[in-house]
């Protein structure tokens, strides 16, 4: 409810595309720009005949979304060099870091060309990527294995002795370096693709009776990793609060809330990230939805009666303006 949100400023979200760090040659062919959006790890880039896994969301000129790994809910993951992507990427991921995020704007040559993709890219598009490099690995020989390639087990370990890291960071105040852990976290639980004599393959989307069908050990195994990811995303929901990055703690809130729709802690900490905006409103809805799953709950009682408080104030002030205006 838009009144009962006072004297609101927004907080810092996510980085806003358009900042000031902008190339273009002699690193990136003519036509074609870059903007940072998220400082990388390290100073090592990606070359030919590396593992790349990605997230990212592909518009057109106009804004419109014409493909999104976010909406699939899965990474990407591709052999940087090979040509099985546009040519704009294979130059856009040498230019990137670990943990980067990046918007490129490619030129027509540099993406589908003259005969655009239809029917969702026309002919001869500019196109804009927003591009998140989560992780690369080279040809293997530096001991290092893409994710897609690690056991479930592995995966599972992987991301135990990650989030125990991420949790000692937290516990020091080092939210930021937490944040990073977290994100490993996800990015171990969250790959649902396998490679079949190169190619990636959706497991969802797999109509092969051939295939072996899943024990119950990996069964368990894929169910812990989809606990690991709820975890994360609640992980990340808290950091980002800790360091007032609210509109990033409701995202994960939401992804957290789309694995587990009751989630005390997701509704809680979402609750949480609409009052130092003022958004009492929200938040008490967030709060009461806690104590419909959990009646118990104390935090939530005291934070709804904060909202109810505020709100009760803010009608107040309102009633006497208007009083005025009339008498």
């Amino acid at each position: 409810m838009s009144e009962a949100k006072i004297d609101s400023k927004s907080e810092p979200g996510v980085p806003e595309v358009g900042g000031p760090e902008v190339e273009s040659s002699p690193q990136l062919p003519p036509g074609m720009t870059k903007r940072i959006i998220q400082e990388g790890d390290g100073e090592d880039k990606p070359v030919d005949g590396c593992e790349v896994t990605v997230h990212y969301t592909g518009t057109l000129e106009d804004g419109k979304e014409f493909d999104s790994s976010h909406s699939r809910g899965s990474p990407f993951n591709f052999t940087v060099g090979t040509g099985s992507v546009i040519p704009g990427w294979d130059i856009a991921l040498k230019t990137m870091k670990r943990n980067e995020i990046s918007e490129f704007s490619l030129p027509p040559e540099l993406a589908y060309g003259e005969r655009g993709s239809p029917p969702t890219i026309p002919p001869n598009s500019r196109l804009n990527f927003i591009i998140e490099l989560m992780d690369w690995v080279s040809d293997g020989s530096d001991g290092q294995k893409p994710i897609y390639q690690m056991t479930l087990e592995e995966r599972l370990s992987k991301c135990q002795e990650t989030k125990s890291s991420g949790g000692n960071h937290f516990k020091d105040g080092k939210y930021d370096l937490a944040i990073r852990k977290y994100r490993d976290v996800m990015k171990l639980a969250e790959v649902s693709e396998f490679r079949d004599d190169g190619k990636v393959v959706e497991l969802d989307s797999v109509q092969n009776s051939s295939m072996p069908e899943e024990s119950e050990k990996e069964k368990a195994q894929r169910e812990e990793l989809k606990q690991m990811l709820l975890v994360s995303y609640l992980n990340l929901a808290m950091c980002y609060l800790k360091v007032k990055k609210l509109e990033e703690a409701k995202i994960n809130c939401d992804q957290a809330l789309k694995i587990d729709p009751n989630n005390v802690k997701a509704h809680f900490r979402k609750g949480l990230a609409y009052m130092p905006t003022k958004d009492y409103e929200e938040a008490k809805k967030l709060f009461e939805k806690v104590l419909e799953l959990d009646p118990n709950n104390s935090q939530a009682k005291a934070q709804r009666a904060i909202c109810l408080n505020e709100l009760n104030n803010y009608y107040q002030k309102q009633k006497q303006i208007y009083k005025g205006l009339f008498s």
